[in-house]
């Protein structure tokens, strides 16, 4: 079971001063610039396992687009990047007036949002095809948080982020291929998707209220389509020799779908391709990872399929962590 990266964003302010070197300095001049910027103090609450880094952790430079509509209706999307202490993260708001509460959304990375934008609505996103490649698993992952409402001037206020794609594991098991067949690359090759491959990108739009899964929006799927390449996870699960992971736009996949195929070599000698087709239409859902368990035999597959588990599961809830101040 694959735990949620559930983060807590703390809200701050701080005295303004000069030379903030975390922060984009282009201000939206809609706003006057009083009080200092806002502030974000981030920790992962759960034991969370992925988000945009494999090992689960930010990394310096990190960026999240913060959405901030104040008292009067206006609105803007600004830059929050991680510092070098992996804790806090720093925007380029500064609150207009400490009387008027802010309404906010986040999400994550900053680079979904375009340069224009004024609000989080209508966000295109698309999952990497290689995966298994330099950053392609990192890039695919698309994370939005809880929108708040009304937040005060010198309160801090929990924003939870939640996963908005769907994460699909493959487990290989050590049982059936020759033992001298192991992970390495060009022993196992696997692909994700049909003849007709997956939607690869979509439009998504924010939750504005909590659903039972948690904060998840919806996704209207685009043209773009391709078979996933997944990514070699750092940790194997007991009894098998490889998991791979890959990280998808929620979508229906029909029945009759040549869904994961399978080459292995052993010595030069290579077996299959073998392939897991659906039996019945499927849906992969936001926030929900679903695993396949499989035994690869000279003649052909065994497959297990794990009913989809949320990535919420096992993190103690959906509420947030609040820190000490």
């Amino acid at each position: 079971m694959k735990k949620m990266k559930h983060i807590s964003l703390l809200l701050a302010t701080l005295v303004c001063t000069l030379g903030f070197t975390a922060c984009d300095n282009n201000e939206d001049t809609s706003f006057s610039m009083q009080d200092g910027p806002l502030e974000i103090r981030a920790t992962i609450a759960g034991g969370a396992d992925t988000r945009a880094t494999v090992d689960g952790d930010w990394t310096v430079g990190d960026e999240v687009a913060l959405w901030v509509q104040d008292g009067n209706g206006a609105e803007g999307i600004y830059r929050c990047q991680v510092t070098d202490n992996l804790r806090t993260l720093i925007s380029n708001y500064y609150w207009p007036n400490k009387n008027v509460p802010l309404n906010i959304q986040a999400v994550y990375p900053y680079r979904a949002v375009t340069e224009s934008s004024t609000n989080l609505s209508k966000i295109s996103w698309s999952v990497q095809k290689e995966q298994n490649e330099n950053d392609g698993y990192e890039k695919s992952d698309f994370l939005c948080s809880e929108q708040r409402l009304n937040v005060n001037y010198g309160v801090y206020t929990a924003l939870s982020f939640y996963h908005q794609t769907a994460k699909i594991v493959v487990n290989i098991k050590k049982e059936g291929l020759p033992t001298s067949i192991n992970a390495e690359p060009g022993d196992i090759a696997l692909t994700i998707g049909g003849d007709n491959g997956l939607a690869l990108n979509g439009t998504f739009t924010p939750p504005e209220t909590i659903s039972s899964d948690g904060w998840l929006g919806t996704w209207t799927l685009g043209n773009t389509t391709g078979r996933i390449k997944p990514h070699l996870a750092t940790n194997t699960v007991t009894g098998c020799i490889a998991s791979y992971e890959a990280l998808v736009i929620p979508q229906d996949v029909e029945a009759g779908t040549k869904l994961l195929t399978f080459t292995a070599t052993k010595n030069g000698t290579p077996y299959g391709p073998f392939y897991y087709t659906l039996d019945n239409n499927i849906t992969w859902n936001s926030g929900y990872v679903y695993t396949y368990d499989i035994t690869i035999f000279h003649y052909g597959l065994e497959v297990q399929v794990s009913e989809g588990i949320s990535w919420e599961n096992g993190t103690g809830g959906s509420g947030s962590v609040e820190l000490p101040v």
